[in-house]
């Protein structure tokens, strides 16, 4: 006798089969009856206006390093390049010109700016740390007035910025008795998401660090933020809920434990050439959770979705 696994519907998780089995919650299943529910539009990518952006990217970092004196290497299908510069003295970069001093740095630091395709990453490795903090709604305005400013990117009404995630890199000092008395913050980072008639493209984000003392950028990345073309738009066909649900259990292969799905979020997810409604599946996950323990994104039109091509990619989190 074969043992099969299967989908099932389920408040709370229970005792499973050796093969592991997927499991939807009450309410995942509502959630996935609400989206197929609600057809969106399959949007083509503007390949141009994304390849101008990226060049206003590569002109800005330019402008912080002298990429032409910095040390180079890529990757083995020259799809990757980094370029590396050693720093005595800290330019400090800004939002906007004119807003005072910069961080000393104490020695010499390290300046990287990564290119590959659909993404850049400039970051200046200056680690001084501050007791002061700025409010999540102040240093999300820096990361707004940099990348408007300085026209690292490009929004309509259609396809504009969403919500705003501000997480903070500290560094604790203990006391000599191992207790934390003191943090000291490196950085704040500004996730600045994006979204498609309200609902967000999950894989594509600009971030922006920023010093919390004197408010200088430390970092920006532009990851998978390509324009679409909004004449292209049309509706596809949605897949089924059975189909739906058989990739759902596929995305799970493999895994030894029971896996609880406890909440679906309709998106956009942003491929090479288009942008594509989605389902953003979250399994349950626990303390010694031995399970897959990561979001995985299904395609809701019938297209298949595959990650954005990448130098030596890592196996996706995806099912097509």
């Amino acid at each position: 006798m074969t043992l099969k696994r299967t989908v099932v519907i389920v408040a709370v998780l229970t005792a499973s089969i050796a093969t592991g089995e997927v499991r939807l919650s009450p309410g995942a299943l509502e959630q996935l009856d609400q989206a197929l529910s609600r057809p969106v539009r399959v949007y083509s990518t503007d390949a141009r206006a994304g390849e101008a952006i990226l060049a206003r990217v590569d002109l800005w970092a330019g402008s912080q390093m002298d990429l032409r004196k910095a040390k180079t290497s890529s990757s083995r299908d020259s799809t990757r390049t980094i370029y590396v510069a050693t720093e005595r003295e800290n330019r400090p970069i800004w939002a906007e010109r004119g807003q005072g001093k910069g961080i000393v740095a104490g020695q010499p630091f390290l300046v990287r700016y990564t290119k590959e395709p659909g993404k850049r990453s400039f970051v200046k490795d200056l680690h001084v740390p501050s007791q002061q903090k700025l409010a999540p709604s102040d240093v999300s305005a820096i990361a707004r007035r940099l990348v408007e400013v300085s026209g690292l990117s490009s929004t309509t009404s259609t396809d504009r910025y969403g919500r705003a995630q501000v997480v903070s890199r500290v560094r604790l000092h203990s006391d000599y008795r191992g207790k934390v008395d003191s943090s000291f913050t490196l950085v704040q980072r500004v996730i600045l998401k994006r979204q498609i008639s309200e609902l967000e493209v999950v894989n594509s984000k600009q971030v922006v660090d920023v010093h919390p003392a004197s408010h200088e950028i430390l970092a920006y990345k532009n990851i998978d933020w390509t324009p679409v073309d909004e004449a292209s738009a049309e509706m596809r066909p949605y897949k089924t809920r059975e189909k739906l649900l058989a990739q759902i259990d596929s995305a799970f292969a493999g895994v030894p434990t029971p896996q609880l799905i406890e909440r679906i979020q309709q998106c956009y997810y942003q491929v090479d050439s288009h942008v594509l409604p989605a389902l953003a599946v979250y399994p349950r996950r626990d303390a010694g959770d031995t399970g897959i323990g990561r979001v995985v994104y299904i395609g809701l039109a019938d297209v298949d979705i595959r990650p954005p091509r990448r130098t030596n990619p890592r196996r996706p989190a995806s099912a097509h």
